[in-house]
């Protein structure tokens, strides 16, 4: 579950991370949710790929890897990450 805090009115809710995932208009981390991932030239076989239908969904629609540094899980996505920065910023403003 994700606490998430309204800039407008400062209501806190809470949001099971599944829907963060997928609805979300930027990529995050399937497992721990951060927006901190990086784009993968190729994919790892060292580290763990994600078995989650949205990607093999983006796999079969052409979507590059992505990677988590934090809890080093693969998955493929059709969304762009974030820049460093931003990811930053906005892995900040959850609560």
């Amino acid at each position: 579950m994700a606490k998430l805090r309204c800039l407008e009115c400062e209501r806190i809710t809470t949001v099971p991370r599944r829907f963060n995932f997928l609805l979300g208009k930027d990529s995050r981390c399937l497992s721990c949710g951060t927006y901190s991932i990086q784009r993968l030239v190729k994919r790892d076989h060292v580290d763990k790929l994600s078995k989650h239908p949205f990607s093999y969904y983006s796999y079969l629609k052409g979507g590059r890897v992505h990677w988590c540094p934090f809890c080093r899980l693969q998955y493929y996505d059709l969304r762009p990450p974030l820049p460093k920065a931003a990811a930053i910023r906005k892995t900040a403003e959850e609560v």
